[in-house]
C-alpha cells in the first residue's frame, strides 16, 4: 500500500483499490515495485503504441477491426458491466464466451484482440480483473483512463 501511496497512485483511504490491485497483479509480481508498475500500466491505455507493434499488425490483419466493433457495440449497449467483486471473474468469462460465439472466434484469435481493445496492451493481468480495478479506481477518484475514454480512443482507431 505504501508504495502505491508514495507513487501518488492512491491515498491512504483507498483500501478497496489496494486490495483489488494486489489481487489483480499477484500472479506476476516478484517484488513490490512490480505492483506499482503493473498498476500504472493497467490505469493507462497505450492503444496507439501497441497498435504500431509488429505483433499487433498480425492481429490487425486477422480481424482486430471486427473485434473492436463488437466491443464498442457491447459497451454502447451497456453489455459491459462487470462491477461485482465476487462475480466479476465469472461474469467476464461468461461474457467472453458469448462474445466469442457471436464472432465465431475462440482461443488466441479471441482473447488477444479483446485484450488489446480493452486494455490497450498485448499482455498483462486478467482482463476481467483489470476492469474491476478500473471500476475501483473510478470509485476512489484515482487518475486513470476510464472505460469510456478507452472506448472513445478505440472508436477513433476504428474510424
Amino acid at each position: 500500500k505504501e508504495s502505491l501511496i508514495r507513487e501518488k497512485i492512491c491515498s491512504n483511504d483507498d483500501d478497496m483499490f489496494v486490495k483489488l490491485a494486489t489481487i489483480t497483479c499477484k500472479g506476476s509480481m516478484e517484488v513490490i515495485t512490480d505492483l506499482v508498475n503493473q498498476v500504472k500500466e493497467i490505469l493507462d491505455y497505450p492503444l496507439k503504441l501497441t497498435l504500431s507493434s509488429e505483433e499487433a499488425k498480425v492481429m490487425i490483419s486477422d480481424g482486430l477491426l471486427e473485434v473492436a466493433l463488437g466491443v464498442l457495440t457491447a459497451y454502447r449497449e451497456d453489455d459491459f458491466n462487470f462491477t461485482s467483486e465476487q462475480n466479476a471473474s465469472s461474469e467476464w468469462k461468461v461474457w467472453v464466451k458469448g462474445f466469442g460465439k457471436k464472432l465465431n472466434r475462440k482461443g488466441k484469435r479471441l482473447f488477444h484482440p479483446l485484450r488489446v481493445c480493452i486494455t490497450g496492451c498485448l499482455s498483462g493481468a486478467d482482463v476481467g480483473e483489470q476492469i474491476l480495478l478500473l471500476n475501483a479506481a473510478k470509485d476512489a477518484k484515482i487518475d486513470h483512463i476510464t472505460l469510456q475514454n478507452r472506448m472513445n480512443e478505440l472508436q477513433k482507431w476504428v474510424d
